[in-house]
């Protein structure tokens, strides 16, 4: 979820505690099941069986349609579990220490409403810390959104403060559903129809899911990777993390975290690393900080000099007073405006302009170099009109050398859900346990949400998944150690998460599937992932 909330208060959460094992709800499984259902013949080459996902307690039952979008290409929609009778909405807050949510909670019940407290166990699986992420204050039973919305306004009248409307069910460890999940499974010999898309071609701003499938005539697409969204933190649209769209490279990693790896038969994922160093034809070098993004804003952080965290650190925006950002045709027309340092290279690297003012008309075979700070100065001594600029680049994949090929896309993402077929949730190393800020842990990645992941099982075909959420009666979402349990009974040998929430989206052919969970409906996004037709549309 690119832009979860520094807190839990604004989850909206969705149903599914009970004790009593239920069959999905007749009315719901028919209309999903109905949308994704289709007459074509089921093609060979992969295995056709079902397989039965770990979600719900024991006994909980699943229905299931497949259908053929191409050759190669098998959408399978799952409906699994029913809403239970003692799911509720509630107020809720996360507390970092037990005093604190016993005071809340007293507080809660002085008011004349109940309210609850447990302890929550479940960190992060790499995080170093142990003992209990916190304290949950749960003030539960009421019937409607409406109605928990209108007491969490009296409480706050009254001075009681910090808790949010929520649904027990995604963060009720026995919930019993439904989920809405959708598989698409991609033949391995079809893997070059697979491509990562910027979203309206360049960097700044963002597009829906379903325009930008239906303007490629795409076979089925999913929601991409983490990316900005208000200009506070960056570039409307910028990716936060690396983006590569047939092999054109316009977003620097963040650190190392997994990424979808898009090349054909080399198709992977891997924790994916970038390294640019600018040389000036004095001999002088440095390190080159970013590509195509706001100069001196970090979206996730992630690099020696951000501030004030130089490890991935999902939904902030880190800060660096000296830097050099390199901007290229695939940000548009011009550079990003502001103090500081532009440099103008034509396409042979040399240095054709220099001013006192970041903003430049960007050469269409050329690039532009902006500094602010340090980096500024460096540009100032070694930047000069009539010399040479010369970029290296270095991508590596697991510590591997990656070749950009023209086939070559990469979507960013993470933490993973599975390496070597094993269960693997890096979420503390992958920056989504904040320091200080248990709420963040829990709302992201202990609470169910909507959710896109993808991976590949033994054979090498390709599984791009999408679970709707938030929405009671209908789907409620995933934690990420139920992704990872479902990637694993997929057959997945290696799988990630990639962004989620609102983002999440699956297209089929013209048709958006599921319910996306933001109220303004369908979220426009920075990059997709495309399964092309063998042959392009025609304009």
């Amino acid at each position: 979820m690119s832009r979860a909330r520094r807190s839990l208060v604004p989850l909206l959460l969705a149903i599914g505690v009970g004790l009593a094992f239920f069959a999905p709800d007749p009315a719901t499984a028919q209309a999903v099941l109905a949308q994704s259902s289709a007459s074509k013949p089921m093609a060979t080459g992969y295995p056709d069986a079902v397989p039965a996902l770990p979600l719900g307690p024991p006994g909980t039952t699943q229905t299931a349609t497949q259908r053929e979008l191409a050759p190669g290409v098998r959408l399978t929609t799952i409906v699994a579990g029913r809403a239970s009778t003692s799911d509720s909405w509630a107020l809720v807050s996360l507390q970092a220490t037990q005093a604190a949510a016993d005071d809340l909670a007293q507080r809660v019940r002085a008011q004349g409403r109940v309210a609850s407290v447990q302890r929550i166990d479940e960190r992060a699986g790499d995080d170093p810390q142990v003992g209990p992420l916190g304290w949950l204050v749960v003030s539960r039973g009421y019937r409607s959104e409406a109605d928990a919305q209108q007491a969490n306004a009296a409480l706050k009248a009254a001075g009681v403060v910090g808790l949010g409307v929520s649904n027990t069910a995604l963060f009720e460890a026995n919930a019993t559903g439904p989920w809405v999940v959708r598989i698409l499974r991609v033949d391995h010999r079809q893997l070059r129809r697979v491509h990562a898309v910027l979203a309206t071609g360049v960097v700044p701003g963002r597009e829906t899911t379903s325009s930008l499938a239906a303007r490629l005539g795409a076979v089925a697409a999913v929601n991409g990777g983490y990316f900005v969204v208000g200009a506070a933190d960056g570039v409307p649209g910028d990716l936060a993390g690396i983006g590569v769209q047939d092999g054109v490279y316009d977003s620097e990693a963040v650190a190392d975290r997994a990424a979808l790896v898009l090349d054909a038969g080399r198709s992977t994922v891997a924790s994916v690393t970038t390294h640019q160093r600018l040389r000036s034809s004095d001999g002088a070098a440095i390190d080159l900080n970013g590509v195509d993004r706001s100069v001196g804003r970090i979206r996730d952080c992630g690099a020696p000099g951000d501030q004030p965290f130089e490890r991935a650190m999902q939904d902030l925006t880190c800060t660096n007073p000296n830097e050099i950002v390199a901007f290229d045709s695939a940000f548009g027309a011009s550079s990003q405006p502001g103090p500081g340092v532009a440099v103008t290279l034509d396409r042979a690297g040399r240095v054709v302009q220099a001013r006192e003012q970041r903003g430049a008309a960007i050469p269409a075979s050329g690039r532009v170099l902006e500094g602010i700070g340090a980096g500024a100065d460096w540009l100032r001594g070694h930047a000069r009109v009539g010399q040479r600029m010369t970029v290296s680049s270095a991508f590596r994949a697991d510590n591997r050398p990656l070749v950009l090929r023209k086939a070559t896309g990469v979507v960013n993402g993470g933490p993973f859900l599975v390496r070597g077929g094993r269960p693997f949730v890096d979420a503390y190393r992958q920056g989504f346990v904040h320091p200080g800020d248990p709420g963040f842990y829990f709302a992201f990645g202990v609470a169910r949400n909507p959710r896109t992941m993808a991976g590949f099982d033994g054979r090498g075909d390709l599984f791009l998944v999408s679970v709707d959420g938030r929405n009671p009666g209908y789907s409620i979402g995933m934690s990420f150690a139920e992704q990872s349990r479902v990637m694993l009974a997929l057959g997945a040998r290696a799988a990630l998460n990639l962004d989620g929430g609102g983002s999440t989206t699956m297209v089929a052919g013209r048709r958006l599937l599921g319910r996306p969970s933001d109220p303004t409906g369908e979220r426009p996004v920075g990059d997709v992932v495309a399964i092309l037709p063998t042959h392009p549309p025609m304009d």
